[in-house]
């Protein structure tokens, strides 16, 4: 359980050094003086959402690519994200070099706890503007993780490696896979489901001990997974009803039992805030 825990920390401090928030106290010296933070926060860019997207492949490895998602509504808000953009294509490795050490921590953690020899490869960094139509400004961090799934013939296995991954208000995590596999087991059922991928909102979910789970097997394209995913509902109906056997799916607003990190929404934290919080009590952290 203590090699679980310490994935799951070192992975919400690698994710966090990039977004406006701040570590726990246990975390401070490690995350809140990292450098990958600043630079956006310095350049007047706060993050309003996160979108983590993990691309498995049939031989186990995955893309990870974490987005940090900015809505340019305003002129400075633009102007802001044109610096930092310009900054990025310029400076790249000011960027990286906090995220691949964390992320590396994060790996070999990972590579502990499951047995399986990993490695954290081609760390990079890039931001560009969108448009969906209302435009947006992202920031990508991408690497490439050996070895992320069990592979077990045609069958991945995905998920030992993030056990207890936590996701906050403003951030999901968007999985898929080959389009010639299909996944048989789906715990805790997405969010949304497409064909060859599933999206779990931090909004909707919280992944208790064993999860996410998923069961990817060639040839299985069309099959229903085992946790079968809840109708996208009205507004005024709730997501997903409490089990009867074990806490709610639904995410709780206090802080977790089960770890000492807690969330506040990238956006709302300034500079300075960022700054005085973690000289107190710091806290961690469609589709494309």
């Amino acid at each position: 359980m203590a090699t679980r825990d310490a994935v799951f920390a070192l992975l919400c401090a690698a994710l966090c050094v990039l977004a406006v928030v701040a570590p726990t106290a246990a975390a401070q010296e490690s995350t809140a003086s990292g450098p990958g933070v600043e630079p956006l926060v310095q350049q007047g860019v706060e993050p309003d959402s996160t979108r983590i997207v993990v691309e498995v492949s049939e031989r186990g490895d995955a893309r990870w690519e974490i987005q940090y998602w900015t809505r340019l509504d305003d002129e400075n808000t633009t102007e802001a994200f044109r610096s930092l953009q310009d900054d990025v294509r310029a400076n790249p490795d000011d960027y990286t070099a906090a995220f691949a050490e964390r992320i590396a921590s994060t790996v070999g953690a990972a590579e502990n706890a499951t047995g399986r020899e990993m490695a954290a490869t081609n760390v990079s960094v890039a931001a560009e503007t969108r448009s969906l139509p209302d435009s947006f400004g992202v920031v990508s961090y991408s690497f490439e993780w050996s070895n992320f799934a069990a592979v077990d013939g045609d069958r991945l296995v995905v998920g030992d490696a993030i056990e207890g991954f936590f996701l906050d208000s403003s951030s999901r995590l968007i999985l898929s896979w080959p389009d010639d596999y299909g996944a048989t087991t789906v715990e805790p059922a997405g969010d949304e489901t497409r064909e060859n991928a599933v999206i779990w909102r931090g909004t909707q979910t919280e992944f208790v001990s064993g999860e996410p789970n998923v069961v990817l097997e060639r040839g299985a394209g069309g099959s229903e997974p085992s946790a079968t995913p809840t109708p996208t509902p009205t507004p005024a109906t709730p997501r997903r009803p409490p089990r009867a056997t074990t806490r709610s799916r639904r995410r709780p607003r206090s802080s977790r039992s089960r770890s000492s990190f807690s969330s506040v929404p990238a956006r709302s934290i300034s500079a300075r805030g960022a700054r005085s919080a973690a000289a107190t009590a710091v806290q961690v952290q469609s589709t494309r």
